[in-house]
C-alpha cells in the first residue's frame, strides 16, 4: 500500500546524447579514402506503479521522460590519377518510454487520489549530422551517404482491473523526433569530383518509426469525482510529432561526368487511444477528451550539377 495526504511522485528520465566525427585525406598516384562515422542509442526509460494492494494521495504523478541526440559527421577526400573517396554517416536512435498504473495478475487494486492524476510520458529523439566527400583525378568516383534510424515507442496506460477514482485525469502519451536544419545553410550531404571523368553519387536514407499508445486496460474502472468548484476534464491522449530536414548536393566538373542525388525516406507513424473491453469511464461532472492524432512536417531537397562536355544529373 502506498498512503499519503500530499502529492505522490514516481518519475523516470533518461537524456543521452552521442556525437561521432571522422575524416581523412588520401593522395597518390591510385587514392581511395573512405570514412564513416556511427552515433546510436538504445535506451528503456520506465516509471510504474505495479500490482499495489492500494494507492491513496492528495495528487498522483507517475511520469517518464527521455531525450536521446545522435550525430555523425565524416569528411573525405582524395586525389590522383586514380581517385576514390567515400564518407558515410549513421545514426541510430532506438528507444521505450512507459509509465502507467499495472497489475500482472487477477487481482485488482483501487488508486484513490483527492485531486489530479497524471500518468505523462514524452520522448524526443534528435538526430543529425553531414556527409563531404571531396574528389579531384584524371579518373574517379566521389561518394557521400547518410542513414538515420529511429525506432520510437512511447507507452502510457491504466492497467488491467485498476479502480481509479480522482477529480481530474490525464493519461498522455507523447512521441516526438526532430531533425534540423543545419547552421549556415550547410548541407547534409556534399560530395564534389573535378576531372576527366567523374561519377559522384550522393544519397541520405531516413526511417522512422513511432509507436505511441495512451491505454486503459480491460475491466479497469475510471471515476472522476466533481470536484469543490468547476467540471472535471478527463484527457486520454496519444501524440505524434515528426520534423526531418535533409539537404543534398552533388558537383561534378570534367569532360564526360555524371552525378546523381537521392533522398528515401519511409515514415510510419501509429497512435493509439485505446479503452479495453468491460472498462469504464465515468465522469460525474465534466468532459471527457479521448484523441489520437499527429502532425509531420518534412523538408527534403536533393540537387545535382554537372559542367563538362558531357553531363548527366539527376536526383529524386
Amino acid at each position: 500500500a502506498l498512503i499519503s495526504s500530499g502529492q505522490v511522485t514516481v518519475s523516470a528520465d533518461n537524456t543521452t546524447n552521442q556525437t561521432a566525427e571522422s575524416s581523412g585525406l588520401a593522395v597518390g598516384l591510385i587514392a581511395a579514402g573512405f570514412n564513416l562515422s556511427t552515433a546510436e542509442s538504445d535506451t528503456v526509460t520506465t516509471a510504474t506503479l505495479t500490482n499495489m494492494t492500494s494507492v491513496s494521495a492528495g495528487t498522483l504523478n507517475v511520469t517518464a521522460n527521455g531525450t536521446d541526440s545522435n550525430d555523425a559527421i565524416t569528411v573525405a577526400g582524395s586525389g590522383g590519377l586514380v581517385a576514390g573517396a567515400a564518407a558515410s554517416g549513421t545514426t541510430e536512435t532506438v528507444s521505450r518510454t512507459h509509465a502507467g498504473l499495472l497489475t500482472t495478475g487477477s487481482a485488482a487494486y483501487g488508486v484513490n487520489v483527492a485531486g489530479a492524476t497524471n500518468i505523462t510520458e514524452e520522448h524526443t529523439t534528435n538526430f543529425g549530422g553531414s556527409v563531404d566527400s571531396t574528389q579531384a583525378s584524371l579518373v574517379g568516383a566521389s561518394g557521400a551517404n547518410i542513414d538515420h534510424t529511429v525506432n520510437s515507442e512511447v507507452l502510457a496506460d491504466i492497467g488491467n482491473r485498476v479502480q481509479l477514482t480522482a477529480q481530474n485525469v490525464t493519461l498522455a502519451a507523447r512521441n516526438i523526433t526532430e531533425n534540423r536544419l543545419l547552421a549556415g545553410g550547410k548541407q547534409n550531404v556534399n560530395s564534389i569530383s573535378g576531372g576527366l571523368a567523374n561519377i559522384p553519387a550522393g544519397g541520405a536514407d531516413l526511417v522512422i518509426i513511432h509507436n505511441t499508445s495512451a491505454n486503459i486496460g480491460t475491466n479497469a474502472a475510471v471515476t472522476l469525482t466533481q470536484p469543490t468548484l468547476g467540471p472535471s476534464l478527463f484527457k486520454q491522449e496519444a501524440y505524434n510529432s515528426i520534423g526531418a530536414n535533409q539537404r543534398i548536393k552533388l558537383d561534378s566538373g570534367g569532360a564526360i561526368a555524371t552525378a546523381n542525388a537521392e533522398i528515401d525516406a519511409t515514415v510510419q507513424a501509429n497512435a493509439n487511444a485505446n479503452v479495453g473491453s468491460n472498462a469504464d469511464v465515468v465522469v460525474d461532472y465534466g468532459d471527457i477528451q479521448i484523441a489520437a492524432w499527429g502532425e509531420a512536417d518534412m523538408d527534403l531537397r536533393s540537387s545535382a550539377t554537372t559542367y563538362g562536355l558531357a553531363g548527366a544529373p539527376s536526383g529524386d
